[in-house]
């Protein structure tokens, strides 16, 4: 039986071969996979924390313990995960939950506009013994694959970027990272060993849910993005965090020509970018 308080746990940010992850879960025979929950869990959390109704079903120890029997209880009721049938059980909670007001949680220690430590404090008090996954991918490339297959700004790119390595750098030790490069480069190895260090047997179709395509490539149009991106607006301390998740695993990415790299300091006298300057590119 799949322990509801135990689940794979893919965070992270779109466009950065999430979905190939996800797949390979779906055709595991030992994994209930449920898809994209972080709208769900954050919505229901933030929610169950203002709310004082009566349920045989929840707990009512304090409002924490009762936010989390809520989301246990929904997630049970929507995606039976604790129905015997499975042993694993898997989700994306991807992306930022902008749904929710970030102000009203924010704490003096949070570096960004962000509440990190509430959804950490989230996360733990939900799945305390989740088994974190991310995807890391060269940033660059994330801000050019959304502008052109989402059709999202640069700006908003960058900052969603810094966000999700302040997410990282918190709990970097206790999350699994997988690297773009190496998922594209040999899918059916990365993901093979993966799911190893899960305790889940490989699919017997792995072969054949590598091999799909699941998001065509405009070449033509990411490279015209390329040569337009502006950069980000960042801090040196924030270009350094970026820098240092890489570095902790002997990695290292390219910026584009004639864009500063992450891994050298500033130049003397080279300015730094302005928000107004960061064009709003769209697809």
């Amino acid at each position: 039986m799949a322990d509801i308080e135990a689940p794979i746990t893919l965070v992270g940010i779109g466009r950065s071969g999430t979905t190939l992850l996800e797949k390979a879960f779906q055709a595991s025979e030992q994994t209930n996979s449920i898809g994209e929950t972080l709208g769900v869990i954050s919505g229901t959390y933030s929610g169950a924390l203002d709310s004082f109704f009566y349920s045989k079903k929840c707990t009512y120890t304090n409002q924490t313990s009762f936010a989390r029997s809520v989301v246990h209880n929904l997630f049970d009721s929507l995606f039976d995960v604790s129905n015997g049938k499975y042993e694993h059980w898997f989700h994306k909670p991807a992306g930022l939950p902008k749904m929710i007001s970030w102000e009203r949680y924010r704490v003096a220690s949070d570096s960004t506009a962000f509440p990190t430590r509430w959804y950490w404090d989230m996360f733990e008090n939900i799945f305390p013994r989740a088994k974190y996954l991310v995807v890391l991918r060269n940033p660059w490339e994330i801000v050019q694959s959304r502008i052109v297959f989402s059709g999202w700004g640069e700006a908003g790119g960058w900052e969603d970027i810094n966000i999700l390595y302040d997410i990282l750098e918190s709990k970097l030790d206790c999350i699994e990272v997988v690297f773009f490069t190496d998922l594209t480069n040999d899918p059916e190895e990365v993901i093979s060993n993966l799911f190893f260090k899960f305790g889940i047997s490989k699919p017997l179709n792995l072969r054949e849910v590598v091999n799909i395509k699941y998001v065509s490539t405009d070449k033509e149009k990411l490279n015209l993005i390329s040569n337009s991106l502006v950069g980000p607006n960042y801090s040196e301390e924030e270009y350094r965090k970026i820098a240092n998740v890489w570095l902790k695993f002997g990695r290292k990415f390219d910026s584009p020509k004639g864009q500063r790299s992450f891994f050298e300091p500033k130049k003397m006298g080279e300015k730094d970018r302005k928000d107004g300057d960061i064009h709003k590119l769209a697809n």
